[in-house]
């Protein structure tokens, strides 16, 4: 067998053979597996949902749309209300101005809270990661469903 500097020492200029005696060739290519399409996203989604639609249905390749469009369908629509409260909190700030009423009626001061879309945000999100790993999205649950 030789290289390129010549004759490769130890095989005296033979073909390399493989493991069964036969020689050693290039692999045959391999085509992808077509996956089935997406099926349309449910109405009433907004971009970011429609996005997460086809995302998890592509990244799931264990998901079944017919049974877990339901599940699918309530990410989605959580990733849109995460989204519409970012927007929120984009447009007004992490804290508001709220007044100090006394109990007849008097302004007295301002305080800062959090803007409540905040925690919605985020309550929606501890939901999102519920749901998330209830189809398979996290190594635990990958792991727990013998997804790998």
């Amino acid at each position: 067998m030789t290289g390129r500097a010549g004759p490769i020492s130890g095989t005296g200029g033979r073909p390399r053979k493989g493991v069964y005696g036969s020689p050693v060739s290039a692999l045959p290519s391999i085509s992808p597996i077509p996956r089935p399409s997406v099926p349309r996203a449910p109405g009433g989604l907004k971009t970011a949902g429609r996005k997460a639609w086809k995302t998890i249905l592509q990244a799931g390749t264990w998901l079944d749309p017919e049974r877990d469009c339901v599940i699918v369908e309530q990410v989605c629509q959580l990733v849109d209300d995460i989204a519409a409260a970012r927007a929120e909190v984009e447009k007004h700030g992490l804290l508001l101005e709220e007044p100090i009423v006394t109990p007849r009626g008097d302004t007295v001061g301002v305080r800062q809270v959090l803007n409540p879309a905040e925690m919605a945000a985020r309550r929606a999100g501890a939901l999102l990661e519920r749901l998330l790993a209830a189809l398979g999205f996290s190594p635990a649950a990958r792991s727990r469903l013998n997804i790998f």
